[in-house]
């Protein structure tokens, strides 16, 4: 398995394992709209993170990857604030969406702080 693949993996396990809490509470204080919420939020943040792995892989064979980057970059925020404002109209909390999207970005934080103290770790020859 490659190392992306393993990374990706680890993100996204983290991501679900920040997401389950904040359902609960969500849940247990604001009830269904929110953990709906929070759960859009996730799977959100999970499509956009796929989307930038994707990405990640065919960068090499793309002549023009700053453009393509750029245009990834616009349409991931825009499909962030379609899917936001349809579930909005639909009354479900858009910062209980955030929240969600936010384990995502969290986990993604953990994992790569993680790494840097390992690779800090590693004796060098």
């Amino acid at each position: 398995m490659d190392d992306l693949k393993k990374l990706s993996e680890r993100i996204l396990i983290s991501t679900l394992i920040l997401a389950l809490p904040c359902m609960m509470i969500a849940f247990l204080v604001f009830s269904w709209p929110a953990l709906f919420g929070v759960l859009i939020g996730t799977i959100l943040g999970i499509v956009g993170f796929l989307a930038i792995v994707r990405f990640c892989k065919t960068i090499e064979s793309k002549p023009n990857a700053k453009r393509q980057g750029s245009l990834n970059y616009v349409l991931r925020f825009c499909l962030y604030g379609c899917v936001m404002a349809f579930f909005a109209y639909w009354h479900v909390p858009v910062l209980a969406m955030l929240v969600g999207i936010l384990c995502n970005k969290l986990a993604i934080l953990l994992v790569s702080m993680k790494l840097g103290k390992e690779a800090d770790n590693v004796p060098s020859e």
